[in-house]
């Protein structure tokens, strides 16, 4: 008696992360790890109006606007230089 495995649907996770790498890494892009207070970010990305309040529960949209934020510090940064 033998019991087949379902076969995996899609590419797996590992996959998945090696071809999100593969597209910033040619848009010359990087993930950078910070630790940070979680309140007290997300508390300034509201106030400052870079994410709204309803958006907060999800990662991806705080993320976003720290990406944004970050970005324009940098571009300010650099045409101070």
């Amino acid at each position: 008696m033998s019991t087949s495995l379902p076969m995996p649907v899609g590419p797996s996770p590992g996959a998945k992360r090696t071809r999100d790498w593969r597209v910033r890494r040619r848009q010359q892009k990087r993930v950078y790890r910070i630790e940070a207070d979680e309140v007290e970010v997300e508390d300034l990305l509201c106030a400052t109006g870079q994410l709204a309040r309803e958006k907060l529960d999800d990662p991806r949209e705080v993320e976003k606007a720290l990406g944004r934020v970050f970005m324009k510090w940098l571009a300010a940064a650099v045409a101070k230089l």
